[in-house]
């Protein structure tokens, strides 16, 4: 694909901020050195790094769970020390580092986590104290926790949030699939990454005067003041379908590298019982290689309108209801609808001839909807002059395609409604770690 570029920005931003920044690290190791092994060997040095989740006393012997970041999710470390060496300020929440030997764990209390070894200490040493009077610590420390990421508990407290493991789990497969975005439009399609500008002179879709972060007052589930998308323009590109398979093929490739390649992290992120969970990743697998639907406009409105009438609708768009039912009838899997009314896209979609339609798309996905929205460019100068009317601000838009401009289509894929879709999280404000919303704007 030549002259093609991607940009994974975060939208409706005044400021940039760095892409990889994290709330967790990984930081145990073997010998100081890498993750913590999954099969240990009696009598092995090691040295731990983490976080105490846990912790008990019997006779003159203490067990310190220690939670600390492992190759796809967090493992738990049971640390076994006398009553009498442990550290005064050693508490629920604290950050530990502990050293000693391997041996075969007296317990195997969680199933679901592997502590078929013990820690015999040796030296131990509080590096992050936890302040006795920290609220609700217990609470976010505990595995399982009581708490879910979207209770009003864990929003109101974002800087303890990320504490939650399944919050944790979340957080890696969000950095999955950034690296995951890069792999497929850097190494598999040979795309340029372009950086561009968060601030700008121009009005934003969602209305609202210049600077103002993105003004409209939604208090939705699918919706935030500050999100994440990767955006993709295709050069010398004038057919709709070349776009749809480009669309399906990162759908795919993000959901075998962040989901199916890494299903304890899925299952620990799930918002649902593990039976759920392995029914989705099955569902998902379905999906991965399945062809999507493809449907017009016109035909899945007719759809909807069988099971689901938008009265408040003008036929110009789908509601949110109706996406959710064209998803499911044509087999629970993702759809492409295409040719819309040319009153429901941005002036920039190229018309479909005299017909009142554009050649647009939407990707709609079970359980949440419209993730995904593209179109074939318009390169036609006067034909874009007719939609956009006086509009001084954007004669530099005119001019880019003044100069031997090609054919190009493009689309912005939802980082924070992809995640939604393939985790059953009921909001995206539950899918970043810091989510900004209306009158919302902690840390």
């Amino acid at each position: 694909m030549a002259l093609a570029f991607f940009v994974l920005a975060e939208m409706w931003l005044l400021s940039a901020r760095k892409l990889f920044a994290s709330s967790l690290r990984r930081c145990s190791g073997v010998a100081s050195v890498g993750p913590v092994k999954t099969a240990l060997v009696s009598d092995e040095q090691l040295v731990v790094e983490g976080w105490v989740t846990g912790l008990r006393k019997l006779k003159q012997t203490t067990f310190v769970d220690v939670t600390v970041a492992g190759d796809d999710r967090h493992k738990r470390v049971q640390l076994v020390l006398s009553s009498a060496e442990k550290p005064e300020d050693l508490r629920l929440g604290c950050a530990v580092r502990a050293s000693g030997r391997v041996a075969p764990s007296r317990r195997q209390r969680d199933c679901s986590v592997t502590m078929s070894t013990d820690l015999i200490v040796e030296q131990m040493e509080v590096v992050g104290r936890c302040e006795p009077e920290v609220e609700d610590i217990a609470w976010f420390s505990a595995k399982p926790s009581p708490l879910s990421p979207g209770s009003d508990q864990a929003r109101r407290k974002m800087h303890l949030r990320p504490r939650l493991a399944s919050f944790a789990a979340l957080l890696r497969l969000r950095s999955q699939l950034t690296l995951a975005i890069h792999d497929f439009f850097a190494r598999e399609e040979g795309f340029t990454c372009v950086h561009t500008p968060i601030i700008t002179t121009n009005d934003c879709e969602g209305g609202g005067e210049s600077f103002l972060v993105k003004a409209e007052n939604s208090q939705s589930t699918r919706h935030l003041s500050e999100f994440w998308m990767v955006e993709a323009e295709v050069a010398f590109c004038d057919d709709l379908s070349q776009l749809l398979d480009l669309i399906e093929a990162l759908w795919k490739h993000l959901t075998k590298k962040v989901v199916l390649e890494n299903p304890v992290a899925f299952k620990e992120a799930f918002h649902g019982p593990v039976e759920a969970a392995n029914r989705k990743l099955e569902e998902l697998r379905r999906m991965s290689v399945e062809k999507f639907e493809r449907l017009k406009f016109s035909d899945a409105l007719t759809l909807a309108n069988k099971l689901v009438v938008d009265e408040r609708g003008d036929g110009m768009q789908l509601s949110r209801q109706q996406e959710l039912v064209v998803a499911e009838q044509v087999g629970r899997r993702p759809v492409f609808v295409t040719d819309w009314p040319s009153g429901s896209k941005p002036f920039y979609a190229r018309t479909c001839r005299d017909s009142g339609l554009v050649q647009a798309v939407d990707l709609l996905v079970p359980g949440v909807g419209e993730i995904c929205g593209g179109s074939l460019r318009e390169n036609d100068v006067d034909a874009l002059k007719r939609r956009m009317g006086p509009c001084p601000g954007l004669q530099w838009y005119l001019k880019l395609r003044r100069y031997g401009y090609a054919p190009t289509a493009g689309f912005g894929l939802g980082l924070e409604r992809y995640l939604q879709s393939v985790l059953d999280v009921p909001s995206v404000k539950d899918c970043i770690a810091f989510p900004r919303w209306p009158h919302h704007c902690q840390a």
